[in-house]
């Protein structure tokens, strides 16, 4: 009888523990959501959910995060490993950038970290599966001095920002392309040091005494990178500026160190900045929009809001309250594609187009990020919770990182608020999962409640890498002439990129044979996207010229 008393007690206790919601792992999937799969990582493991919370894959590593890591299209994982370098001991630091196949094999490895330079927070991979790496570089005492910093504003040196573009080559890795902050200075401190000017008449550089109330030699403190292939450009963030600003990758190293050169014929000089035009002296404190912010991004073509610039706000030092947000604006460019400023005044614009925020508790004064979706969701993410967000700002998706440390933790356990620094989602149909097993696992957490959620197809049409009925790639590879066949006479924008991510050509067409002129192109690997304005639809195809 004690025996069947004990069973039952037992019983009754599995019953009411999982009759309780969850607080780990996910919490909610409803069918408004982006259907896809979810990249994270904690500690030494990367994992890739479902949108149940089902574990797809798993990759680990000896290192912890570095703290980002991304899949490339044949399910390959390029992430981003913490060296513990005794001599620089900084936040957000990386120093080794590792590539694993989809079965956790290490592929090859490259270290960027010693007593001057350092790679740390995030990375961006290009189209042609080169990596930009942000990298700290440390100046000494004297370096800042002769370059107008201002004595009274730091000691033991300074911390600059710069990047590197890495190019895989065999067993080897080397560096192809380089661009340092340093080079692009402004001051006004010295008029016997070459970099000396009006601050507010240079708003391309940036002013060696600005962000002055930082504590230790973290001058700037850049916390994101991104890359886009359209239009040759990078994006980057620093946290202590509170500021974002774009660069132009078109240029020779040689022409990044310099103020001519590249596409925009300006060098290494930024093309645009926003977010906080007290930095360049065009502004006041109640002109700045952004502060502490991360995850700068530019939203690909055919999503909702396609062309525009997201971040997360973390809202760091925000005068009236503490909350972060995510911000999506457009910025001003002319019929050529130039940013635009009018004289004395900062870059635009003055507000955002979308903002989302539910107050104190949508908050994190470190990491966290924003991943724009297709439809116009957006996956947001701080403290170890992930939630999408629709442009009507209901929240549709809700997880929670069910680890501390590098293990898994017990459903039912409290919220662990283990920050995560970036989390992306991948559409169902995106080509690394391309006879890849798909076939979902068990749960992160620990001893799961049983599973009542459904996969719910995705509704929008807005899915990059969805097929467009009739459209015909004749000859492949090719060679004097790219030939696309609209047999279904659609209203097509189409570009074309090379393997460094230069645009090649740009046509709109709906003629039923689309010829474009290669002879001058080198042969080699091309990248083709194809937007139909008719069904807002657009895809990529890799074609190779002889």
């Amino acid at each position: 009888m004690k025996i069947i008393i004990s069973i039952l007690f037992f019983l009754l206790s599995i019953i009411s523990t999982h009759a309780q919601p969850p607080t780990i792992g996910l919490i909610l999937n409803s069918p408004e959501a982006v259907n896809g799969y979810t990249l994270f990582s904690s500690n030494q493991k990367t994992y890739l959910i479902d949108n149940c919370g089902f574990v797809i894959n798993q990759w680990n590593s000896d290192f912890l995060p570095g703290i980002s890591g991304y899949l490339l299209d044949d399910g390959s994982l390029i992430r981003a490993g913490q060296i513990q370098n005794p001599v620089n001991l900084i936040n957000g630091r990386g120093g080794i950038i590792e590539k694993y196949d989809w079965e956790g094999n290490l592929l090859w490895n490259y270290t960027m970290a010693d007593t001057f330079y350092h790679q740390h927070h995030d990375i961006a991979v290009m189209p042609n599966e080169n990596v930009l790496l942000l990298v700290r570089e440390f100046k000494s005492t004297l370096e800042a001095l002769n370059m107008g910093r201002d004595i009274t504003q730091f000691t033991n040196g300074l911390v600059s920002e710069s990047i590197y573009e890495i190019e895989r080559m065999g067993d080897s890795t080397a560096i192809v392309w380089e661009w340092h902050q340093w080079d692009h200075l402004i001051q006004d401190n010295d008029p016997n040091l070459p970099n000396y000017g009006v601050v507010s008449e240079h708003p391309e550089r940036l002013d060696i005494n600005a962000a002055p109330n930082i504590e230790g030699n973290d001058w700037l403190h850049a916390n994101a990178i991104t890359y886009n292939p359209e239009l040759d450009q990078i994006a980057i963030s620093y946290r202590n500026t509170n500021e974002i600003y774009i660069i132009d990758h078109s240029t020779t190293t040689e022409e990044a160190a310099s103020s001519t050169g590249g596409n925009s014929g300006k060098g290494g000089d930024f093309l645009y900045r926003w977010g906080n035009p007290q930095v360049y002296e065009r502004g006041t404190p109640d002109d700045q929009i952004l502060f502490g912010q991360h995850d700068i991004k530019w939203i690909p073509p055919g999503y909702v809001n396609e062309g525009k610039l997201s971040v997360l706000n973390n809202g760091y030092q925000r005068p009236d309250t503490s909350y972060s947000s995510v911000e999506i604006w457009t910025p001003p460019v002319d019929e050529n594609g130039n940013y635009t400023i009018i004289d004395d005044s900062a870059f635009g614009p003055s507000t955002t187009d979308w903002s989302y925020s539910d107050g104190s508790s949508f908050f994190s004064i470190i990491q966290s990020g924003a991943d724009p979706l297709p439809n116009g969701n957006v996956l947001a993410h701080m403290k170890g919770r992930m939630i999408e967000i629709t442009p009507d700002k209901e929240i549709v998706w809700d997880y929670i990182n069910p680890q501390i440390g590098n293990e898994s933790i017990p459903q039912g356990s409290d919220n662990p608020n283990v920050d995560i620094f970036r989390v992306t989602r991948y559409l169902e149909n995106h080509s690394a999962f391309t006879d890849k097993d798909m076939t979902p696992g068990d749960p992160v957490e620990l001893d799961p409640y049983p599973s009542t959620c459904e996969i719910y197809p995705t509704t929008s049409t807005l899915l990059i890498g969805e097929p467009i009925i009739g459209i015909q790639l004749l000859g492949n590879p090719f060679s004097d002439l790219l030939i696309l066949e609209n047999q279904g006479e659609l209203e097509l924008n189409i570009s074309i990129f090379n393997i460094q991510g230069q645009k090649m050509a740009s046509v709109s067409s709906q003629k039923n044979i689309l010829k474009i002129p290669s002879s001058t192109w080198t042969s080699g690997l091309y990248l083709i996207f194809i937007h139909d304005l008719t069904t807002d639809n657009t895809f990529s195809i890799k074609v190779m010229k002889d």
